[in-house]
């Protein structure tokens, strides 16, 4: 790796020209001296820069390398910003925050309040006594000064003969008091490898926060929404297809699933292993799942994969073959998959739910089918529903890496059918005039599942983002009210838990326990107090807050990856109709008062019987 730690290389890009990129970012930042050697010029990678950067030769010293940056510095400057290059996560908001205070009080740095267990040791390294870290602090990296007064400090320690590590020092010298300025953001200083690996995973995190969503409608195809991550080094591909297991109204049940697991089987160009192997061998992986509404191909690998990620899932999605043979044996690979959920009761007791809430709707049906109803699909079943739904205009294809629209249209384009037809929608389900039901599955377990469950409005509503909200106070986090009275104050039960799922017109809300059979009636008794008390009172105090602050840190650390670019751009599409930036979901959020809290509470639980399945004990 070499021992100039300014040269090492952050990102693509080496770290003294990370550090510079934060200070031409800077809005109060005017022009910018780089103290370096000329050999370390080049490290810049350009001259034509949106601010007048110049370069100055260092001393032996830091002390000496900041004497002659200041004698570089404009006569006619207010302020003088100093910053170590090796410190290049340092953010423009932080510089720009030192660069006010100083404004403000003369002279101010970026520090970090001390956090840690502070301790002094003896001259032999063993603990002598600990220290108060009340007011203790880390320094960092701008410290910025008057132009006037920091001259003023350098003249006089040199003056006496002193020797100062950093700038404040030597303001304090001649008696003038420095503001500290709280860092908002990372601003490690890479001295090892270790630092450099921190950084990295740092400035990835920090990229993947700052992508661009773009859509668009192929003419005569699909739909085409990409997210462009500038810098990232991975890239991630989905093709959407707008049918799932709510599409079989009239069809044998568990026949989007089949197809999802056939399209795996073989194409014209590909046999079954050759589609995993030419993904594999060059790095990358593919994947599928199908939900009630839709039904999702993906893949994702290196950047530099994105060609083959388009090739491999278009021949899958659109020209498998489904071998008469490789139906037969995916007859018994499905069979076994329904047998192992079947033979979980945590994991039944979904289906079984389900059920009980939608009745006879497709909704109501397990996802997988039952041996049963695969056993009755065959070739020609496959194939209608895959030309059905696969070949749909309102199919979307999701890319997310760092290459716009356009790049992924000209990669995608040589591999799109020639035709799409008109979308269709599933039968409807009208909530207004739906019943509830009740499912007991009796069997060998010492357990109780319970599962309770009530309709809601569907994604398109206003209200859900106060039913995503009334949902993790409820029972989604360890600080939920369900979780702490029946788990933590009375043990009634070692998993319990809400969530809410959307459809286009629909929704549910669903509560699932885990519990001794004979604690079902208190546990009852339990959730639908807290329920009460939701729709009389709404939240209690601080809890609506701490609901919004886990929502919106889940949803920022979802968005570390270029998958979770690719899905939010195409359900956004496939699902709005536009890609919603995610600071305005988080703005939506926000605005959601103890009063929306208190009203969807009422709409969907006051009155409402809920749906209840239970698997226990015969």
């Amino acid at each position: 790796m070499g021992h100039d730690k300014l040269a090492w290389a952050l990102a693509g890009l080496p770290v003294l020209r990370r550090t510079l990129d934060a200070f031409l970012a800077a809005e109060t930042v005017s022009s910018i001296i780089v103290v370096c050697p000329e050999e370390r010029w080049c490290l810049l990678g350009a001259d034509d820069f949106p601010k007048p950067v110049t370069r100055t030769d260092g001393g032996e010293s830091r002390q000496q390398s900041v004497a002659r940056g200041l004698a570089a510095v404009d006569t006619a400057a207010q302020l003088v910003a100093v910053h170590d290059g090796a410190r290049p996560l340092v953010s423009p908001e932080d510089i720009d925050n030192a660069v006010r205070a100083a404004r403000d009080h003369r002279a101010a740095t970026l520090a970090r309040r001390a956090t840690e267990t502070m301790k002094r040791s003896d001259a032999q390294d063993f603990c002598a006594e600990s220290v108060c870290r009340e007011n203790l602090w880390c320094m960092e990296t701008p410290q910025v000064f008057e132009l006037a007064l920091l001259r003023e400090a350098y003249e006089a320690v040199t003056a006496q003969g002193l020797i100062v590590t950093d700038e404040v020092s030597a303001v304090q010298a001649i008696g003038t008091k420095v503001k500290f300025v709280a860092a908002r953001h990372p601003n490690l200083k890479i001295t090892t490898p270790a630092d450099l690996a921190l950084a990295e995973a740092l400035l990835q995190k920090k990229i993947m926060s700052k992508a661009q969503y773009q859509w668009r409608q192929i003419p005569n195809g699909p739909r085409l929404a990409v997210a462009t991550v500038e810098g990232a080094e991975c890239a991630a591909l989905a093709i959407h297809i707008p049918a799932g297991s709510r599409d079989e109204a009239g069809l044998p049940v568990g026949l989007a699933h089949f197809v999802e697991h056939m399209v795996f089987k073989g194409t014209a160009r590909r046999s079954a292993k050759e589609l995993s192997f030419e993904i594999e061998n060059a790095g990358g992986q593919i994947n599928a799942c199908t939900s009630e509404d839709q039904t999702v191909y993906e893949g994702r690998g290196e950047a530099e994969m994105l060609p083959i990620l388009a090739d491999v899932l278009a021949d899958m999605v659109w020209h498998a073959t489904f071998p008469e043979a490789e139906i037969q044996l995916e007859r018994e690979v499905i069979g076994e998959e329904i047998t192992m959920y079947r033979e979980s009761p945590a994991d039944h007791i979904g289906d079984l739910i389900s059920k009980a809430l939608w009745g006879d709707h497709p909704l109501g049906n397990p996802i997988s089918g039952s041996l049963e109803s695969i056993a009755s699909i065959d070739r020609d079943a496959l194939l209608v529903f895959r030309d059905r739904h696969h070949f749909r205009s309102d199919v979307v294809i999701a890319a997310a890496g760092p290459f716009t629209l356009d790049e992924v249209l000209a990669v995608i384009m040589p591999h799109l059918p020639a035709e799409f037809h008109a979308e269709e929608k599933p039968a409807p389900f009208d909530r207004t005039s739906a019943g509830t039901g009740n499912t007991i599955d009796r069997r060998e377990t010492d357990q109780l599942q319970l599962s309770l469950a009530w309709h809601t409005p569907g994604r398109h509503a206003e209200c859900r983002h106060a039913l995503r909200l009334l949902s993790l106070m409820l029972g989604e986090t360890a600080s939920s009210r369900l979780f702490l009275e029946l788990r933590e104050e009375r043990g009634l039960c070692y998993q319990i838990s809400s969530d809410v799922t959307f459809f286009d017109e629909t929704g549910a809300f669903e509560i699932n326990a885990g519990l001794d059979p004979e604690s079902r009636a208190e546990a009852l008794s339990c959730i639908h107090r807290e329920i009460s008390d939701l729709t009389k009172n709404g939240p209690r105090e601080g809890e609506l807050e701490r609901a919004k602050r886990l929502a919106i840190s889940q949803s920022k650390l979802a968005f570390e990856s270029t998958s979770a670019h690719a899905s939010w751009a195409g359900e956004g599409v496939l699902d709005f109709g536009r890609i919603p930036a995610p600071a305005e979901w988080r703005e939506s959020v926000l605005a959601v008062t103890d009063e929306d809290i208190r009203n969807i509470a009422r709409e969907v639980f006051l009155g409402k019987e809920p749906a209840i399945a239970e698997i226990g004990p015969l």
